[in-house]
């Protein structure tokens, strides 16, 4: 591999600008922000530091390729343009990840076969041998992108994706995403020195999220696999040189970072949860609903993510959300609160108007992320 080649770094819709931030911070030259992914420049060092830190990123790639296709032929042609033996040997497997906008491939699988074929076809040409599929754990991850007659062909660096950092155990019903929760962190501008709160932290992602940031520990701390580890070139003694100067979790808080919770089995998950990184001592864990909690004596960063059911009756969800607005003004008196919802009309009945209104993606459903300035 080059000693400098580009990555496209994928993330959620709304989260580009944070990434784009995050990966000039660790370094990376020529980063420019595009739609759900940001492009940049890098090098061995700098892919293994990304893989680690970035945490908004959902995964990292090489772009191998680019070219034109639009028949399932001139996509075989292209795919075997490719030396495929410079990543891979006949004994190894691969796995194909695809994403297919176009007329000329209506079939995205049909693709994702058309691409495989090539490959496997020239490894036998060459060596009367080919590598297998694996979908599980293969050697080799191979992301196919179609946007109309444009393909491009990558190496996935990171493997699982990002996002599943490791401690999150336990979840409730519709978790927030890890990589949504940093990103709204991010997002926000919180200090990490201002106490954060979460009155509605379910498993406990949001609050741990702010953890990590807060001690300055990479989100991937657990995480000791990765799909780079085999490339070739893999650089071993960097990787590991890496791993072990990873801060360590201090013993005491230096901020206050408060998780609560009505249920008091979401307050189990999420001590659980932080438990798995030794952040469990570092957060304050309060069974209580968000009407129950004793008003704040100074400001806080207040970031939560209500529950919306769209079978729940009209005048739950206008009482529901109305209720927040009440004690974040009753009870938060010169703190900053941040709302995501699903609901434009719930956010609403909070009953105030928002500074700043962020357009984001919740799973499959456009979400509101708004700032309420609490006087």
């Amino acid at each position: 591999m080059a000693t400098d080649f580009p990555i496209t770094v994928k993330t959620f819709k709304g989260l580009e600008e944070v990434l784009a931030q995050e990966m000039h911070a660790l370094g990376l030259s020529g980063v420019q922000p595009k739609l759900r992914s940001v492009v940049a420049r890098t090098d061995w060092p700098g892919l293994i530091k990304a893989n680690i830190w970035l945490r908004s990123a959902v995964s990292i790639l090489r772009p191998l390729h680019h070219a034109k296709a639009t028949n399932p032929e001139e996509l075989y042609a292209r795919t075997q343009d490719i030396d495929w033996t410079k990543y891979m040997r006949t004994n190894q497997t691969f796995a194909i990840r695809h994403t297919v906008h176009s007329s000329h491939f209506t079939h995205s699988h049909y693709a994702a076969l058309k691409v495989k074929d090539a490959i496997v076809d020239q490894f036998q040409d060459q060596f009367g041998q080919r590598p297998s599929i694996d979908t599980k754990r293969p050697h080799l991850r191979i992301d196919l992108h179609i946007d109309r007659d444009q393909v491009t062909w990558s190496l996935d660096s990171s493997g699982e994706p990002l996002f599943k950092r490791g401690y999150r155990e336990i979840t409730g019903p519709a978790p927030l995403n890890e990589v949504l929760a940093a990103g709204l962190l991010l997002l926000s501008g919180w200090d990490k020195r201002t106490p954060f709160w979460d009155p509605m932290c379910g498993s406990g992602t949001l609050p741990i999220e702010a953890a990590l940031m807060a001690y300055d520990l990479p989100p991937q701390l657990l995480r000791r696999r990765y799909a780079f580890q085999q490339w070739p070139g893999f650089p071993k003694a960097v990787f590991e040189r890496e791993i072990q100067h990873l801060p360590e979790v201090p013993e005491q808080p230096s901020v206050r970072i408060i998780a609560s919770d009505k249920l008091f089995t979401m307050i189990k998950k999420s001590r659980s949860n932080a438990a798995n990184l030794g952040l469990d001592r570092l957060i304050h864990f309060r069974p209580m609903s968000m009407q129950e909690h004793p008003p704040l004596r100074e400001p806080h960063w207040i970031i939560l993510n209500p529950p919306y059911d769209e079978r729940l009756p009209e005048k739950d969800i206008v009482a529901f959300y109305r209720e927040i607005g009440d004690k974040l003004k009753s009870d938060c008196s010169g703190s900053t609160a941040w709302i995501l919802s699903a609901s434009k009309q719930a956010l609403k009945k909070i009953g105030m108007r928002a500074n700043q209104k962020i357009e984001l993606k919740n799973g499959p459903l456009d979400s509101s992320f708004r700032e309420f300035h609490l006087y």
